[in-house]
């Protein structure tokens, strides 16, 4: 009993990570489409006089509105000045917001602009011997190091970080799920992973 009610809560808990993110971004995409809504209507009105097209002409006027200024925003951002008033302005403000950060990381993510953290499957030889292990390259540290994710299995959630130099690594192509499946079955599948080796 107390094994079920702690994978539930585990699963609470990995389930509220993966959507609270995407609500939270639905959810202010939303509030400022309602908000731009609200202040083009009287206009629309004026100008599309038929009462069905209003609604429809309203909002797709207000996306178009919020992706320009989205795309504004955007185009200030990439300028010199404005990266680093953005970037105060993110330090001072936004970073206090519950879940802004996740939020970024996520969308980050999800947009293609950032590497996923497991997306680079490596053999490692975290301790310059014969020893080889599955490790995925979490971070270029731009000293010669590289930061270095080595799951345990079966359970592949825990595992340890290791700082290794370039020569200790060697990237191999491989799909993630290909080396995640191998080490949540102990090793049972290696073949494809140590090609080359």
């Amino acid at each position: 009993m107390k094994k079920q009610r702690h994978i539930l809560s585990d699963n609470l808990r990995v389930g509220i990570n993966a959507v609270l993110p995407l609500t939270i971004f639905l959810f202010l995409f939303s509030w400022v489409f309602k908000i731009v809504f609200k202040l083009i209507e009287p206009v629309i009105i004026i100008l599309a006089p038929r009462a069905e097209d209003q609604t429809i002409f309203i909002k797709m006027l207000a996306l178009g509105l919020v992706l320009i200024g989205v795309t504004i925003i955007g185009g200030f951002i990439r300028t010199k000045g404005g990266h680093k008033k953005f970037i105060k302005l993110e330090n001072r403000i936004f970073k206090i917001l519950p879940g802004y950060t996740m939020v970024k990381e996520t969308l980050l993510q999800f947009l293609g602009t950032k590497r996923m953290p497991f997306s680079t499957v490596a053999i490692v030889r975290p301790f310059n011997n014969e020893t080889r292990q599955i490790g995925f390259v979490t971070n270029d540290c731009n000293n010669g190091f590289y930061t270095v994710f080595v799951p345990t299995g079966p359970n592949p959630t825990s595992g340890n970080i290791f700082y290794l130099k370039k020569d200790q690594i060697r990237i191999v192509d491989v799909p993630y799920e290909q080396a995640m499946k191998t080490i949540i079955a102990c090793g049972i599948d290696s073949a494809p992973v140590f090609e080359g080796e």
